[in-house]
């Protein structure tokens, strides 16, 4: 681990800025746009429910003034299930993008979505996906964790994290978005030679069109690295606001709910922030033994 990277790493809850004085209720001056993008392989259709079930419970979708979703499909019949799906929500969708599988397509159809249509208009966007849809047996040896399930586990805990701040925590993002840049949690800055990256991790988020227009075109090279779906955002930000920061690597511990809203309620609660604690630490411990 770089010299940086260790000290990141002394207390696995860092420096974030505080929600609390844009915690009211917003003037929403502008639409409210969703984009979505769906990666249509293993249990697609039970994540989809889940995530829409989400953003419905919090309001979100209540506001949305209409939902783009970008698909990328294993078969036709996928599409048909996905208007299925969607029909049950109380929202205006649209289907923008269906593609059929192939390498390196990633996110980058969604975001050159969005970056067209900031060009044309003004709006407030939050953005999402069906993180850890992908996930397989087969792929548990690209993640910091050799155990399915333990892969899964994790991910679907640092998924309900992102939900919290980007979906229940939606009027905190519109205000903040009065002022900055961008809304997300979880900012990160790893240097990755040759790059410095700047993203939101898990690529959960919210932007708004006046920003979006000045980034720059994704480029065919920059779509060989599934990493700058992440990065692009943040390329000309100047104002980034990140509702909670972690550097915990969150695909190998699991994040419980008591640790980024600041609450522990409970002995259940103190046994699960004792167990983050001890699984951040373990992991940094095993990282630096590996060197």
């Amino acid at each position: 681990m770089q010299i940086r990277n260790v000290v990141k790493n002394i207390w696995p809850i860092t420096k974030s800025d505080n929600i609390k004085p844009f915690d009211t209720d917003p003037i929403i001056d502008k639409p409210i746009y969703g984009m979505y993008h769906v990666f249509c392989v293993n249990k697609w259709v039970n994540l989809v429910k889940e995530q829409l079930g989400a953003c419905t419970d919090s309001g979100l979708l209540h506001l949305t003034t209409k939902l783009f979703i970008s698909c990328i499909y294993t078969t036709v019949g996928d599409i048909d299930k996905l208007k299925e799906t969607l029909s049950q929500y109380d929202v205006d969708f649209e289907i923008v993008i269906s593609l059929p599988l192939k390498e390196n397509q990633f996110e980058f159809p969604a975001l050159e979505y969005i970056h067209n249509l900031a060009q044309r208009e003004e709006f407030y966007v939050y953005y999402f996906h069906t993180k850890g849809v992908s996930y397989t047996v087969q792929s548990t040896s690209k993640y910091p964790t050799s155990k399915f399930e333990h892969l899964k586990g994790c991910s679907e805990a640092w998924s309900k994290m992102m939900e919290y701040f980007i979906f229940y925590k939606h009027n905190v993002a519109i205000n903040v978005l009065k002022q900055y840049d961008s809304y997300g949690c979880k900012y990160d800055d790893p240097i990755v030679p040759p790059y410095h990256y700047k993203y939101y991790a898990g690529n959960f988020w919210w932007s708004k069109s006046s920003y979006i227009k000045t980034l720059p075109a994704i480029s065919d090279k920059e779509k060989l690295n599934r990493y700058w779906a992440e990065n692009w955002l943040l390329l000309k930000a100047d104002k980034i606001f990140s509702a909670f920061n972690t550097p915990t690597e969150l695909y190998a511990v699991k994040i419980p709910r008591c640790v980024y809203i600041h609450r522990i309620k409970n002995f259940q609660d103190i046994s699960k922030y004792i167990s983050f604690l001890g699984g951040h630490y373990m992991f940094v411990i095993s990282k630096l033994l590996k060197r």
